[in-house]
């Protein structure tokens, strides 16, 4: 699915937190910035993904960037994609990192919503490790599935 938007975000940033969302043709432009909170995430996905993944899923589209801004520098940020399951459709947070995630929450969890309901998800799901978990505990996110895996590479030896 391509993710489109056709509204900015005026340009003036007021002093503070405030979110922002990177859309596929603003990916490049912070790139720079972007990149080593997306390898901080990687590093914590066990393997099943990468920058290069996560790179191509914004600039094509794919997925979105929420962040949060403060002195026009990216502080903490995530990449959301939409899932079509056989029954429902859902935003599936991948990937998540930087600073102040609490709060970086709260300035833009209501955001995230929206666009995820005008996406057609009836609900947000993210892949996580504890410590987010408990965050996202807190911001009403309840757990729902539990995901168990043995790691069968050895057999490619």
């Amino acid at each position: 699915m391509i993710i489109e938007h056709d509204t900015q975000l005026p340009a003036p940033n007021p002093p503070g937190l405030f979110p922002l969302i990177l859309w596929k043709g603003e990916v490049l432009e912070r790139w720079e910035e972007l990149e080593p909170l997306i390898v901080r995430s990687c590093k914590h996905s066990q393997g099943s993904m990468s920058v290069e993944w996560v790179k191509k899923a914004l600039l094509n589209g794919e997925a979105i960037c929420m962040c949060t801004v403060e002195n026009h520098e990216i502080v903490f940020a995530t990449v959301t994609e939409i899932v079509n399951y056989p029954k429902y459709r859902v935003a599936v947070i991948t990937a998540a990192a930087g600073s102040r995630a609490e709060e970086s929450w709260h300035r833009f969890s209501h955001i995230l919503e929206e666009w995820a309901f005008s996406m057609g998800a009836l609900e947000i799901q993210a892949y996580t490790r504890p410590a987010m978990a408990r965050l996202l505990r807190r911001l009403g996110f309840q757990p729902k599935f539990t995901i168990v895996s043995k790691d069968l590479r050895r057999r490619l030896q």
